[in-house]
């Protein structure tokens, strides 16, 4: 009896340490199953953050690129705005803004000969009209200054 309580006694002291080291076990394996998991979860913000930089990263490029074709268009419409500054200040360009000006002023001359004499009277009015508004102009800018 005595021998199979110590039996007992012994049965149940490694039940307790088996137990104990099944408990150890399950431990570690929660242990690294949590860092195994604090990998995966750090090497998936790896993931965000380098896809993250990659995206701002073209991002910013693509920025560049806008600036460096908005500054090619700057470029271009500024040398056309000078071609064109040039032009109008050119003898021909002067010409033509006065020719099409009067083009737009002047009324249309008739086909009829007896229509000629008030066409070339209302042209006159037409210069002498402009003439005074031009004096009225300078006198203006120069009370002005």
């Amino acid at each position: 009896m005595q021998r199979e309580k110590q039996k007992r006694e012994e049965r149940k002291f490694e039940y307790q340490k088996e137990k104990q080291e099944k408990e150890e076990e399950r431990r570690q394996d929660d242990i690294e199953k949590r860092r195994q998991e604090r990998e995966e979860d750090l090497d998936r913000q790896r993931q965000r953050d380098e896809l993250e930089l990659q995206r701002r990263e073209e991002e910013n490029q693509r920025r560049d690129r806008e600036n460096e074709i908005r500054e090619m268009e700057l470029e271009r419409q500024r040398a056309k705005d000078e071609a064109e500054r040039k032009r109008q200040e050119s003898m021909a360009g002067q010409t033509s803004f006065y020719g099409e000006a009067l083009k737009h002023s002047l009324p249309k001359m008739g086909f009829d000969p007896i229509e000629f004499p008030s066409y070339f009277a209302s042209v006159e009015n037409l210069f002498f009209y402009t003439r005074y508004l031009l004096n009225l102009v300078k006198t203006f800018d120069s009370n002005a200054q």
